[in-house]
């Protein structure tokens, strides 16, 4: 299939966008869908883990947007017909994933970014705090157990927050999702990936940290699990 007729249809849905979703958080929530389906990490030969992926996709965006039932289930409706039709073009679900990360940084990035600054603005200090360590945090480490153990230290001095509430937390940050994952062995679990778009938030809000950013590579060489229950 010719590049050309793949670019088309990418063009075409997400234009279709606009049309089928009236408010504009509910238009963010869409383009993000399809951002999340394309983070997927399962290989060909585990099966893509396309369908198991959905309800997946709708927890987060609730978690992330509060929408209600009907607009997720428009979204991820949507989001199914529109990954049918690129498979009837391509088939190669590979292809379809990185096409459509291109497709969202190139057209979309500034559409995000709005919303985690109004998002951020929203937040209370104590909130906005928590965001920003978090962001930082996840530039140098992607391990729930160590992020979770780092947040307690200035958060949650009692521990109570679980890995599984951690999760929520950062996805309802705008800061990772919660994917379906399948291994090529058969073996399967909900897997939290990275957004894209840490390097971008991290330039978004360097001027929001309260110390520059030499100290705040200091400190995250310097921290260690062992040194921070002080």
């Amino acid at each position: 299939m010719e590049n050309s007729s793949r670019e088309d249809l990418i063009g075409e849905i997400f234009g279709a966008i606009s049309t089928k979703f009236s408010e504009n958080i509910e238009r963010l929530a869409a383009v993000d869908a399809f951002l999340q389906f394309a983070q997927n990490s399962t290989s060909m030969s585990a099966g893509y883990g396309i369908e198991k992926s959905y309800p997946l996709i709708e927890r987060n965006l609730s978690e992330r947007y509060g929408l209600g039932k009907i607009a997720l289930e428009a979204i991820i409706s949507f989001l199914k017909e529109s990954v049918h039709k690129m498979r009837e073009v391509d088939y190669d679900v590979y292809f379809w994933r990185e096409a459509i990360k291109d497709y969202i940084r190139s057209k979309h990035l500034a559409d995000f970014i709005e919303w985690y600054s109004s998002m951020y603005e929203s937040l209370s200090e104590v909130e906005r705090n928590r965001f920003l360590f978090l962001l930082y945090v996840l530039s140098k480490t992607s391990s729930l157990n160590d992020i979770r153990r780092w947040h307690a230290c200035f958060f949650d001095k009692e521990e109570r927050i679980t890995d599984d509430e951690m999760r929520r937390m950062l996805v309802r940050l705008g800061l990772g999702n919660i994917l379906y994952y399948r291994s090529s062995s058969g073996y399967d679990q909900d897997q939290f990936v990275l957004s894209p778009f840490l390097a971008d938030l991290c330039e978004r809000f360097r001027d929001k940290v309260p110390v520059g950013e030499e100290q705040v590579e200091e400190f995250f060489s310097k921290l260690s699990l062992g040194d921070i229950r002080l």
